[in-house]
């Protein structure tokens, strides 16, 4: 064949291949054939196969037919549609239980769940027997009503709230409905549950938001308690090793409050199978190291468990289950983290003192008012920070930062601007603000949140009494009203801060 694709020939028409004649079939001569070679498979069919199959013919034959029903079956079920249950359809809205003023759900402190609608049967001729609520965690279910499609039917029910189901956890809103009978007009039955819809109330939250709070007080344990604190740092690693002695699986992560000795950061959320401990890993930030710092007690702090001191230092935990979350907090006793802190945080402290040398108040157009008072700073250390850091951002070790909030901490009457003294020692004028000045007959003595750089870059905080009566004395002025009287008994003193 030559170069383009044409066969080529020699004198006496036959074929060439390479200048070598090539043995060719002639397609119209019915002897002319090749011969190829046998299979190898070609023996063994011919001496084995064929003659077994031929002995066994129905034992063939109803295995290829089996083969097809069970092929067949198996594409029908991946390829059938899905299946949906029979649902009864019911109007559904609030209704108003006895005592109330506002319709929902309630949940008596037995744990009973109470619900009242407004049913009807959406089908012309339905009779429909409403038999009980249905859910995760519901049993025990009590009330019964019948509802038809020629009016709306009060339903009362109940159920008891049993918290170790562990169907909690993934609970929806559609997990909840009523357990139904219906009759229709031709007297065919359906046994059915019909979900709830949106027109009310879900229940999954009020079940879940009533387990959790009873199962965080009552089997989340904080075992241990570690804090690794550098000196100089303020802020300092904290592990805390928590189990749950509960049914259901749990989540918990420590709750981020500003404070003004120790706070404790917001945590990344740690899951709590059944009986099994976890360590949740946070920082701790040091306000004060005038003394020893303290933890918060469980006075101070939400939801404390009841079978703890409330004097107890503690920490506040974020409990979940499910979507519902609550606060409870826990005792500390015996962890060592404030002498841990002494001895880290604030080992090696420098002397700190701030004196009022004047004050000056005013009043915006807004009705708040300012107080201005130059003090007298007196540190060894190379910089003075005026104003309280606190945790802001993701939680610990997700980006979690420390700022300064230019306004008031909740329940503070007044909030302290912040700025810097360079050198460690001068005066620096500070400036609080008010928001009314009806704040000021309940208005007890601040705290100066100062905080000293040294020469080797470690830094210690202060909080030290603004409690010269000067300052409020200011403050009445600039609000043109009378000081109260007593100021002395609320903790006011004329002789400055030392």
């Amino acid at each position: 064949m030559t170069h383009d694709g044409r066969l080529e020939l020699d004198d006496d028409g036959r074929v060439l291949d390479g200048g070598h004649v090539v043995e060719t079939v002639d397609l119209e001569d019915s002897d002319a054939v090749e011969e190829l070679a046998p299979a190898r498979v070609r023996p063994w069919l011919d001496d084995t196969a064929l003659p077994w199959v031929g002995a066994h013919r129905r034992a063939v034959v109803s295995a290829v037919t089996v083969a097809a029903v069970v092929l067949g079956g198996t594409l029908w079920w991946q390829t059938r549609p899905p299946s949906v249950a029979p649902v009864v359809a019911l109007e559904l809205e609030n209704a108003i239980l006895a005592g109330n003023d506002l319709g929902g759900p309630e949940i008596d402190p037995a744990g009973v769940l109470s619900v009242a609608y407004a049913a009807r049967a959406l089908t012309a001729g339905d009779t429909v027997d409403v038999l009980a609520l249905s859910g995760p965690g519901l049993v025990a279910p009590r009330g019964r009503a019948t509802v038809t499609s020629a009016e709306r039917t009060r339903v009362v029910l109940a159920a008891e709230i049993d918290c170790r189901d562990p169907a909690l956890a993934t609970a929806t809103p559609e997990s909840y409905g009523l357990a139904v009978r219906r009759t229709s007009a031709e007297g065919n039955v359906l046994e059915a549950t019909t979900p709830f819809g949106p027109v009310t109330t879900a229940l999954d939250l009020a079940v879940l938001g009533h387990c959790v709070a009873e199962l965080a007080p009552a089997h989340i344990v904080v075992e241990s308690a570690r804090v690794d604190a550098l000196r100089g740092q303020p802020t300092a690693a904290m592990t805390l090793l928590v189990r749950n002695t509960g049914p259901v699986a749990l989540s918990v992560a420590t709750q981020r409050r500003p404070t003004s000795d120790i706070e404790i950061d917001l945590s990344a959320t740690v899951a709590l199978p059944p009986g099994a401990t976890a360590s949740i890993t946070t920082r701790v930030l040091v306000h004060d190291c005038t003394n020893t710092p303290v933890l918060p007690s469980l006075s101070d702090l939400p939801n404390p468990v009841p079978w703890a001191a409330r004097s107890a230092p503690g920490v506040a935990l974020q409990v979940s289950l499910g979507s519902a979350t609550t606060l409870a907090a826990y005792p500390l006793v015996g962890s060592g983290i404030e002498r841990a802190l002494e001895t880290g945080a604030c080992s090696g402290r420098p002397q700190v003192s701030a004196v009022v040398q004047s004050v000056q108040g005013e009043r915006a157009a807004d009705g708040s008012w300012r107080v201005r008072g130059v003090y007298a700073v007196r540190t060894n250390g190379v910089r003075v920070s005026i104003g309280r850091e606190h945790f802001a951002g993701p939680p610990a070790g997700e980006g979690s930062i420390l700022s300064t909030p230019t306004t008031p901490e909740p329940g503070a009457v007044w909030s302290l601007a912040p700025t810097q003294l360079d050198g460690g020692a001068g005066r620096i004028t500070i400036s609080l603000a008010g928001y009314a000045c009806g704040d000021l007959a309940a208005a007890q003595p601040a705290t100066l949140a100062l905080s000293v750089t040294m020469s080797d870059r470690t830094v210690y905080a202060f909080e030290l009494p603004m409690n010269d009566v000067r300052v409020i004395v200011a403050a009445y002025r600039a609000c043109r009203i009378a000081p109260a009287t007593g100021l002395a008994e609320s903790g006011w003193t004329a002789s400055g801060t030392e």
